[in-house]
């Protein structure tokens, strides 16, 4: 009994397994298909001068190209504060200004003069922003 009892469970697996298989590639092609026709209403839309909606690989650039560009800003308005900062210091002047900041307060400073979302400050401080909760992220 107990060696056709696994005999019929080995058959159950490679059954589930070979439908779990079946279901990915109809899925596959699934996806395949809503693509094609999401880039045939594209190029109509874009025909028609409509707005056209952004692909998954479009709206993943743009937020990588708007990441990037941010990141620009901060370090243009950093190494501007850090020159404001060396030619006051290097002037001999009485009047020093803020002679107790090191980089990293220039870095926050440049942060905060740059307007940022709540999402984009905890992506540059936290490693794994996504699994904080709603409270964390406050």
């Amino acid at each position: 009994m107990a060696r056709l009892l696994t005999v019929v469970n080995e058959r159950k697996k490679l059954r589930s397994e070979y439908r779990y298989h079946l279901e990915k590639e109809f899925i596959a092609e699934c996806k395949a298909k809503e693509a094609e026709e999401l880039m045939e209403r594209n190029e109509l839309a874009k025909e028609r001068g409509e707005k056209v909606i952004m692909t998954a690989e479009q709206s993943r650039q743009y937020i990588v190209a708007r990441q990037e560009k941010q990141k620009e800003k901060i370090n243009f308005i950093r190494d501007e504060l850090i020159e404001k900062f060396e030619d006051s210091k290097s002037e001999n002047s009485a009047s020093v200004v803020a002679p107790l900041l090191d980089e990293t307060d220039i870095t926050f400073v440049a942060q905060s003069q740059v307007k940022l979302s709540q999402k984009d400050i905890l992506r540059m401080h936290v490693k794994n922003y996504g699994n904080l909760h709603l409270k964390q992220r406050r």
